[in-house]
């Protein structure tokens, strides 16, 4: 019969694991070999009865078939390896001379073995470094961006959980390089090794897989959550009274027809946060129907922070993630495609911290976008139609003051 069990101790306790297998076969169970990830061991059972078990640490340069011939005609025969650290050999005999006899010979295997795995460990901790570094330099914007304003409150967490991962991991392989170079010492002084401290481990079916289940909801709930709210487009649910369609249209007079009434669809979004208690994001386009080849289309973006230095990290952010948009809306995917894009560039303005603009084409109408600092508000006006930003923005400000 065929029993499996979990390794009640670490990989790199030599001595745990070797008085642990010579445990499970005065209890009848005979290792027979080792799962694929190394976390159980399969056993055959069988009449109860000594057996040593010992590992023979994997050293670059061994021939190892070679190895196993001799340790067989030795009276050791091989049952299976862990992880490329260790050969694992048995032996039922009492009176056949131990794989090691001497303590230094062992003590050189394991030297090697320990400086392999440190390479390796230190090359991983280096690729991981470099990986986890770029993830941070890439979405350090976004993190700042979550940070203050909060659209994703667990993106902050998460976000950090990735190099705090990396570190936790880091610790436990030096630690654990760390035990293979005091075995390495101890045997090195002819001393006996130890064995490590022995866990139980859980029940799979009964703690695994409600914790699998649970962090699965959670992950699934931090994911989809967010504490923005979409409204249906009513003017009078905004913070400032921005100007209507046909305002901006009255600055380009004989442009649009004087008995135009657009018809006004769009969405607003709200959010607050401590540093950001006023988000609006407003989507709104104006058509005239079939008669007219007009449909307009503003969005606006405005954003009140609790201060000055805060108003100007909003506005690098919000400026750079408008920037990427419009690039991305360069592709011949999208179809409302920008064009001609001039990118942002800054323009003077009295009574403003700071206004830069861009302009392009979309869907054969001219556009533009712009974005202005003032004290603690930050503002993102985006437009197609025939309207220039010149004559909008003062519109804007006059809302703003309001």
């Amino acid at each position: 019969m065929t029993v499996k069990k979990p390794m009640p101790c670490s990989l790199y306790d030599m001595e745990g694991i070797q008085n642990w297998l010579d445990e499970m076969a005065r209890q009848g169970l005979f290792l027979d070999r080792i799962a694929f990830h190394n976390d159980r061991f399969i056993f055959q059972t069988g009449e109860p009865r000594p057996v040593r078990y010992r590992l023979d640490p994997i050293v670059p340069g061994y021939d190892y078939g070679e190895r196993r011939e001799l340790y067989a005609q030795a009276g050791w025969e091989f049952v299976d390896t862990m992880v490329n650290l260790y050969c694992v050999y048995s032996c039922a005999d009492p009176d056949i001379p131990e794989l090691y006899s001497d303590p230094q010979s062992l003590a050189c295997a394991v030297g090697r073995l320990a400086k392999r795995r440190s390479l390796s460990v230190g090359l991983l901790l280096l690729v991981l470094a470099f990986a986890v570094g770029g993830f941070c330099f890439v979405g350090w914007d976004t993190f700042l961006r979550n940070l203050i304003l909060r659209e994703e409150p667990f993106f902050p967490l998460t976000f950090l959980a990735l190099p705090a991962l990396v570190v936790i991991g880091g610790v436990i392989e030096v630690v654990y390089v760390r035990r293979l170079w005091t075995v390495c010492r101890t045997l090195e002084q002819s001393l006996s090794l130890k064995s490590g401290r022995r866990w139980n481990r859980p029940r799979f079916l009964t703690v695994y897989i409600p914790i699998f289940i649970l962090g699965n909801l959670l992950i699934n709930y931090v994911a989809l959550y967010s504490p923005e709210t979409t409204y249906t487009y009513d003017p009078a649910a905004l913070a400032h009274p921005w100007p209507t369609a046909a305002q901006i249209e009255q600055t380009v007079p004989g442009q649009v027809p004087e008995d135009w009434t657009p018809c006004v669809d769009g969405y607003i979004r709200k959010n607050a946060s401590r540093r950001a208690p006023v988000q609006e994001f407003v989507s709104r386009r104006q058509t005239a129907g079939s008669d007219y080849p007009y449909s307009l289309s503003t969005t606006i973006r405005y954003v009140r922070a609790d201060s000055p230095k805060t108003a100007g990290r909003l506005y690098r952010l919000e400026r750079d993630e408008r920037a990427k948009r419009l690039e991305q809306w360069k592709g011949p995917t999208f179809a409302a495609r920008v064009t001609d894009l001039v990118p942002f560039s800054p323009r003077d303005w009295p009574g403003l911290d700071r206004l830069e603009v861009a302009q392009f084409r979309s869907g054969g109408q001219a556009g533009w976008t712009f974005a202005l600092l003032r004290g603690n508000d930050v503002l993102l006006v985006s437009y197609t139609g025939p309207a220039r930003w010149e004559g909008c923005l003062p519109l804007f400000l006059e809302a703003l003051d309001s």
